[in-house]
């Protein structure tokens, strides 16, 4: 604030002395705005991978196989490690009896219910005897909703046996070892984003405005300079260290 308010003052002695001085002297003008503030700013800031992740169990099993060694580089969707499945195979196919009995229950119930609806017509049959065959057949049709949710629970515990890389990248740390059990939550791997790297600077806010109006842009890694581009500025100051996240 200080070189703001000073800098007005300078004009008007400028031109104090201009106005005593005999002979006329060429001046230049130039907002104040880009007088007042500096033509260049530093920031810290980061080299980051647009994803760097650990890959961890989600379910309980030991380690089959493992198919990525460190440094090695993977494609998305190809399998990574294999977690024994034979438990989770048992649940899915216990899961689809209970599937099939359950629709064999509907079935039946729908059945009675068609038989009573026929007798009731010939009043052989009473109507709270139909309402109560009406309200079985949408008790088991509610088991039937309930048998196919488990089912497709077993379903997906067996495809998590199966972990498979969710982009492409390469192996940085490998922690799984055949044999050993993996619990959820359990780290296997580290995979590191193949995208181009992105640049995190933390630039005051004093200075982030003037950000994307920079005529250029660099980063310095040991002295050296490479050329970026802003890609995005946070609008959220951190009100601690009073500066804004900036990513190139």
């Amino acid at each position: 604030m200080s070189r703001f308010a000073l800098f007005p003052a300078g004009l008007l002695l400028c031109s104090m002395a201009l106005a005593q001085s005999a002979a006329p002297v060429e001046v230049g003008v130039r907002p104040l705005r880009e007088a007042a503030l500096p033509d260049r700013g530093t920031a810290p800031a980061s080299v980051i991978a647009p994803n760097d992740s650990r890959i961890a169990a989600e379910v309980t099993a030991r380690i089959a196989r493992v198919h990525a060694e460190v440094g090695g580089t993977v494609r998305a969707g190809q399998l990574l490690l294999e977690l024994d499945d034979a438990d989770y195979r048992l649940a899915l196919t216990q899961a689809d009896a209970q599937v099939t009995a359950a629709r064999a229950r509907v079935a039946l119930a729908e059945q009675r219910q068609r038989q009573a609806l026929t007798l009731r017509k010939k009043q052989f049959v009473s109507d709270d005897a139909v309402l109560e065959l009406k309200t079985g057949v949408q008790a088991a049709e509610a088991d039937l909703d309930v048998a196919q949710a488990q089912r497709a629970v077993a379903a997906r515990n067996v495809e998590k046996c199966r972990i498979v890389a969710p982009f492409a990248g390469v192996v940085l740390e490998r922690q799984a070892q055949v044999g050993a059990t993996a619990t959820p939550g359990t780290v296997l791997l580290r995979l590191v984003d193949l995208a181009p790297p992105e640049i995190e600077a933390q630039v005051q806010a004093a200075q982030a405005d003037e950000l994307p109006r920079a005529t250029e842009i660099a980063f310095e890694n040991q002295g050296k300079p490479y050329p970026a581009r802003l890609l995005r500025l946070s609008p959220v100051v951190d009100v601690a260290a009073r500066t804004r996240v900036a990513r190139l």
